[in-house]
């Protein structure tokens, strides 16, 4: 009896089990559209029983993904249809990756403000957004990077940009160190460019938070930065390892902010072009009433320098001009060697240099601490039809993009250019002032320039220096006192008429009492002294100790300069005795004189602060 118990109860248990596991068909069809997911019930889907949309179930789904048509198993479990898997045995051939996982966005979520946080959270990261991304050519990369596509408003006109690749970098690698290439979207045409280079760079350098100080500067009103690549000497193709994100993910528009104070950017000169010198911009239009050219910008090139003649677009002159200057800028100055420039002019099919003293054609150093030059050509004056070429004679290593543009006195007569100024809400025409914005203007000479000053925190330029030199001087009882010379500050103020701030912190002994002077180029400065017969007379004053047993001391010099040149200056701070002997002074605690100087070794410190009056 008990096998017989045993044989009867395995053979209902087999039926049961035939009987709980049903198959079918995920969805139904509700007003002919495909359903999957049951409303307000979440985790439940429809399945049509044995394939008819008669015999639909709603069941619990946490095994597939919501795929109309699915076969699927279900079974009866606790008072409800269950899906238990995938039905392969009927469609074998089903979308392959579709039908794995069953819905779970949510699990890799994490957003506190809806509460919406997963147990596994998915991280984005940069290199994941697609729009503008810069990728390498397929799995092996190539010498070029690839720019997917992107979508951006610029001047109220869409432009698309991407889906192409861009021009060779391996061609800027150099022979040693790390090479840095940027590479941007020309804004205003959508088309990739290589648009600033670094030269040598140490090969210890890593990641982009280690490359940050080396990348270059580029004109965001002119180029999108989207990455750096890096290259070292044996680098033959760019894989991701190259490529640095620097997509500007988070970043405003419209307005900017200087020194606390909105400032309108968007500022339109029509014909008009910016030239710039020192903290000053200067702006170039043609004013309502005269003539003569107004376009500052006669010739540029793009990407890597090459030398050649007639090297970009030829410029026709259409009116009488007067041109003063010649001016160039490059945009990378390279690693070595020396730009120059030359510009001809063809008139009556005859061509001829306007430089005929040829060691005045611009030229920079791969070093030019600025990076552009004005130039005088020895041919000033054009006329209608005369048209300008240009020629690279020769380019520094690695340099790439230029611009040639021209200065000019013209023949405009009168103020009351024709100007527009456009913060998104008003234009303004036909005026000689325009107030942009907390009382910064902008106004039109009677020249047909218009010049903008931005200035920050008052102070235009700052050149300290520092020095351990020991040394030692001889303070004469007469004259204006004897120059400490490692202590020379040399400044070119950004214009005549700012204020010079100087200010030293010398360390030293003297075996005389001493007073401070300040020279300008040698010449004692106004105020520095009384200009009488006193001893002590002068800025500073440190009186002796009477022990050269080791006992330095440390002062304090300021002064201000009132009246400052616009040209190259050098400011000294210089010493002289004030009792009735000479002093001889150690600078840092030299070398000479008793005592245990060998235990000293300070440091003295110096700066000239250019403030904008």
């Amino acid at each position: 009896m008990n096998k017989l118990r045993n044989a009867v109860s395995k053979f209902d248990a087999d039926i049961q089990k035939e009987a709980i596991e049903i198959r079918g068909e995920l969805g139904t069809l509700v007003r002919g559209k495909k359903v999957v997911k049951v409303p307000n019930r979440p985790s439940y889907v429809y399945v049509r029983l044995r394939t008819n949309q008669s015999e639909v179930i709603q069941a619990f789904n946490d095994k597939v993904s919501l795929e109309f048509g699915l076969p699927v198993v279900l079974s009866w479990s606790h008072s409800k249809y269950v899906v238990l898997r995938r039905d392969v045995d009927r469609y074998k051939t089903w979308e392959e990756g579709s039908n794995y996982v069953p819905v779970h966005a949510k699990s890799h979520s994490f957003d506190l403000e809806s509460g919406n946080v997963g147990r596994d959270p998915v991280w984005v990261y940069p290199s994941q957004i697609i729009p503008a991304l810069v990728s390498p050519f397929g799995v092996q990369g190539s010498e070029n990077v690839y720019i997917f596509p992107y979508s951006y408003n610029y001047n109220n006109e869409w432009k698309y940009a991407g889906n192409t690749g861009t021009p060779s970098i391996i061609d800027y690698k150099s022979d040693n160190g790390v090479s840095l290439v940027l590479v941007a979207l020309n804004v205003e045409t959508g088309n990739p460019a290589l648009v600033n280079y670094s030269g040598y760079i140490p090969t210890n350098i890593s990641g982009s938070a280690g490359f940050a100080q080396y990348i270059p500067e580029v004109d965001t009103s002119k180029y999108l930065p989207l990455s750096f690549v890096t290259m070292v000497s044996g680098t033959n193709t760019i894989g991701w390892q190259n490529i640095h994100d620097l997509r500007p993910f988070l970043g405003g528009g419209g307005n900017v902010s200087v020194n606390g104070t909105q400032v309108v950017t968007n500022v339109n000169f029509p014909g008009a072009s910016v030239y710039f010198s020192g903290s000053n911009a200067f702006v170039e239009f043609q004013s309502a009433s005269g003539g003569g050219e107004s376009d500052s910008t006669l010739f540029y090139s793009e990407g890597r320098l090459a030398t050649g003649t007639n090297v970009s677009n030829m410029y026709m002159i259409t009116q009488p001009t007067t041109i003063d200057q010649i001016g160039l800028y490059v945009n990378y100055l390279g690693t070595s060697g020396t730009t120059t420039v030359d510009v001809n002019l063809i008139r009556s099919g005859t061509t001829s240099t306007i430089f005929t003293t040829q060691s005045n054609r611009p030229t920079l150093q791969y070093n030019s601490s600025t990076g552009w030059i004005l130039s005088t050509p020895d041919v000033h004056e054009f006329g209608a039809g005369d048209v300008l070429s240009l020629d690279i004679d020769s380019v520094s290593y690695l340099s790439s993009s230029l611009v040639v543009s021209k200065l000019i006195t013209g023949t405009s007569s009168g103020g009351g250019g024709s100007l527009s100024v456009t913060d998104g809400v008003t234009t303004v025409g036909g005026v000689n002032t325009i107030t942009l914005e907390s009382g910064l203007s902008l106004e039109s000479g009677g020249s047909g320039n218009a010049v903008i000053s931005i200035v920050s925190g008052g102070i235009a330029s700052i050149v300290p220096i520092q020095t351990r030199t020991q040394n030692s001087y001889t303070a004469l009882t007469t004259g204006d006192g004897v120059a400490i010379t490692e202590l020379d500050i040399t400044i070119t103020p950004k214009k005549s008429g700012n204020k010079i701030v100087l200010e030293w912190v010398i360390n030293f002994e003297s075996v005389e009492d001493v007073v401070f002077t300040a020279l300008r180029d040698g010449v004692l400065l106004a105020n520095s002294d009384d200009g009488g017969s006193h001893k002590w007379s002068g800025i500073a004053a440190v009186p002796f100790d009477n022990n050269l047993d080791s006992t330095p001391s440390n002062v304090v010099v300021k002064i201000i300069d009132e009246n400052s040149l616009g040209v190259a200056t050098t400011y000294s701070l210089a010493v002289k005795a004030s009792g009735a002997s000479s002093a001889v002074v150690w600078l840092n605690r030299g070398t000479g004189g008793s005592g245990g100087q060998s235990y000293e070794n300070m440091l003295s410190y110096g700066q000239a602060m250019e403030i904008n009056t």
